[in-house]
């Protein structure tokens, strides 16, 4: 029992142990305090004095009366007989109705005192029914409960103690052996809070009747610490529990060195099984006594970048084995302190096999790159959802028009790659469903609105768990016009066949009637039937006219070239083609630029400009603007003749100069099949641009 207990208890110690004062001035010191609290003590006296008259005679004829004997050992007859003389007060001073405090004996005045002015809650209870007969200050302030309210109430109709189970238990070893010390009780506040109390008790005997003198010291805070200080402890026990099983469990290099030495503390399985070291040849041994850092210099940039940031990560260094093998590792690490000291802790994977799996990669994928960018057809990879681009080839931009800068990042509907933005959605769809396409045609459009046409192929491929396509285009434009143009031979040199061997004999027959209807029409028999006799000459000069363009389809047809300029063949031929628009109410621009000589059959380029010119006359309504041009593209010398009427139809636009099409009421169709007989004559090719606004003629002359 410590100093303080017994003080409260009021075992047989001097006032100078009892109040654990070190000296006498100390003494003296608490005495005078005493007696300043005279005034308070005497009118505490007469609550006491009612306290007997109201309660002590009321619990005397309910406890059961039994003095200290051999079976009830921790009674102590002196504080029986001081608390006894404090509390009955049998023999108050005559003439006056309370005790005064001179009164009180010595050890009756220790008591008072240290029962109510202790720092410790402090209670008398009866020791059956608990009743209170008095509290001190410290138990007001603990429970809040004031003296009043506690006075004459059991601690069970107060609600003090939260566990009656324990209150019980308290209870009868209190009996059993007359005193308990730190009987840690959970108790209840007049606010309703709850804490923890360290309680003791110690019966004593008054008039024969026992009681229960109790303290109760609030350990809440302290229990809250605790606590806390065990789950941490807990936490702490199974954070260095993991600890111990990650460091020793991981696949991967774990060492604890000192850093400024690098004197191994203590390593993982995996680094033993690596190194080829045994634990104790490892263990208490720098880095450099075992020399397992192939570069000294790799370990002192390491200690630098310890030292300046605190941690590492992904620092690598080649590590030499034990058989003097080197393999590549990557390290992390932190500084942690150890019994004061900065070590390192470091994780250290072996990369050997990846470093050279991710060269042997890298030189694939500077292969494939290569082989992607010089590739002579277009290739992207791009994504199947959204058709945005990842990657394009440098005949992509060359063909498009377009930079890697203008495309990566963007979809193809955004840069305006697809003729048609709907062929996207069906190769999309194709794509998904058959994972691979093959000669697949579609038009796409060139930066510049251009038209091409590619032949597809596509691969579905997975990049970065995204589902992608690579996508090949063969620009076959000039191919299939290239087709288009030898159809259009092949059809020009059969008509030119014919022509040439049934052109003779269809025009001699014409040429003996004609010549016998015009003698007819001058026989005056005949003056009546003029009319008709002119009809059928004009109709027989239509027909030798048509004979006339058939002819000119042949295939062996001899021309007449020699250098001249085509400005100069629009600018005789202009009053000819005004006089032609002036009919329809149309107008003719010209827009010349200087160009070169060339070696040309006139007749033929009057009649290719004619038919040009009508053509674009007749596919425009009444005040319609026909524009003829001259110009030089890519060392090409281009006649254009550009109007402004609604287009042609793509169906019709790959048919145009097949003999005998047309689409006008009174046409032959002779007239475009002439034209490319004519351009294919002086080594020229047709170009022809479309849109619902009008309709380009481009001729490019080969210098």
């Amino acid at each position: 029992m410590n100093k303080a207990v017994k003080f409260l208890f009021l075992i047989k110690i001097d006032l100078k142990e009892a109040l654990m004062l070190d000296t006498q001035t100390d003494i003296e010191e608490m005495k005078r305090e005493l007696l300043y609290l005279r005034q308070y003590v005497s009118q505490l006296q007469k609550q006491y004095q009612q306290l007997i008259k109201a309660n002590m005679l009321q619990v005397t004829s309910t406890v059961n009366k039994q003095r200290p004997t051999a079976a009830n050992p921790g009674l102590d007859d002196t504080v029986t007989t001081d608390l006894e003389a404090y509390l009955t007060d049998p023999q108050p001073n005559p003439g006056t109705t309370e005790r005064s405090w001179d009164s009180f004996s010595g050890r009756e005045q220790l008591f008072f005192t240290a029962f109510n002015f202790s720092p410790v809650a402090m209670c008398i209870t009866t020791l059956e029914d608990c009743v209170h007969l008095d509290v001190n200050q410290a138990w007001i302030n603990m429970f809040g409960h004031s003296r009043a309210y506690a006075i004459g109430k059991s601690t069970i109709e107060m609600g003090l103690w939260c566990c009656n189970e324990l209150a019980r238990l308290f209870q009868n070893e209190l009996i059993s052996k007359g005193e308990i010390e730190n009987f840690e009780m959970p108790y209840r506040k007049k606010n309703g809070e709850t804490g923890t109390g360290l309680t003791s008790a110690r019966l004593v005997m008054i008039n024969g009747q026992l009681f229960r003198l109790i303290t109760v010291t609030d350990i809440t805070v302290r229990k809250a610490i605790e606590e806390k200080l065990c789950q941490s402890e807990k936490a702490l026990r199974q954070s260095e529990e993991k600890f111990a099983k990650a460091f020793h469990c991981n696949p991967d290099l774990m060492s604890i060195t000192t850093l400024n030495e690098g004197r191994h503390v203590e390593v993982n399985d995996a680094f033993i099984k690596l190194t080829g070291y045994e634990r104790h040849e490892i263990i208490g041994r720098t880095v450099q006594e075992l020399n397992t850092w192939a570069d000294a210099e790799q370990r002192k940039a390491l200690r630098q970048q310890m030292k300046d940031f605190e941690r590492v990560q992904g620092f690598e260094f080649n590590l030499r084995t034990k058989t003097g093998e080197l393999r590549r590792l990557s390290l992390s690490g932190e500084i942690i302190d150890i019994d004061g000291e900065a070590h390192l802790l470091s994780v250290s994977r072996d990369i050997t096999e990846s470093k050279k799996m991710v060269e042997k990669i890298r030189f694939s994928e500077e292969m494939l790159s290569l082989a992607f960018n010089v590739c002579p057809f277009i290739m992207t990879i791009s994504t199947v959802e959204e058709g945005r681009y990842l990657k394009v080839n440098n005949t992509f931009c060359s063909i498009t028009g377009r930079t890697q800068e203008e495309v990566i990042g963007r979809t193809s509907i955004e840069i305006g790659f697809w003729k048609d933005p709907s062929d996207r959605d069906i190769l999309k769809r194709q794509i998904i469903k058959e994972k691979s396409l093959r000669d697949l045609e579609f038009r796409f459009c060139r930066k510049n609105g251009e038209e091409r046409l590619g032949r597809y192929f596509l691969e579905l491929i997975e990049i970065g768990n995204e589902p992608c396509m690579l996508m090949v285009i063969i620009d076959i434009t000039d191919i299939r016009q290239m087709e288009i143009e030898m159809n259009r031979l092949d059809r020009l040199n059969v008509v030119g066949e014919i022509a040439a061997s049934i052109g003779h004999e269809i025009r001699n027959p014409m040429t003996t009637v004609r010549g016998f209807l015009q003698l007819l029409r001058e026989n005056q028999a005949y003056s009546r039937d003029y009319e008709y006799f002119d009809l059928m000459i004009e109709e027989l000069d239509r027909g030798n006219s048509i004979i006339t363009e058939f002819l000119s389809l042949a295939k062996n047809k001899i021309v007449e070239l020699e250098k001249g300029n085509l400005n100069d063949i629009i600018t005789k031929l202009l009053p000819l083609l005004h006089a032609r628009a002036m009919i329809r109410d149309q107008s003719i621009n010209l827009e010349l630029t200087n160009i070169p000589d060339l070696l040309l059959d006139k007749k033929e380029m009057r009649q290719l400009i004619l038919n040009l010119v009508n053509n674009g006359l007749e596919s425009m309504s009444s005040g319609g603007l026909l524009l003829i041009k001259t110009f030089v593209d890519n060392g090409q010398v281009v006649l254009a003749v550009q109007d402004h009427g609604q287009g042609i139809e793509q169906d019709l636009l790959e048919k145009l100069g097949t003999p005998f099409l047309t689409t006008k009421e009174h046409g032959n169709g002779l007239g475009l099949a002439v034209c490319y007989r004519i351009t294919a004559r002086h080594n020229a090719r047709i170009e022809i641009s479309t849109s619902p606004t009008g309709t380009t003629f481009l001729v490019r002359f080969s210098q």
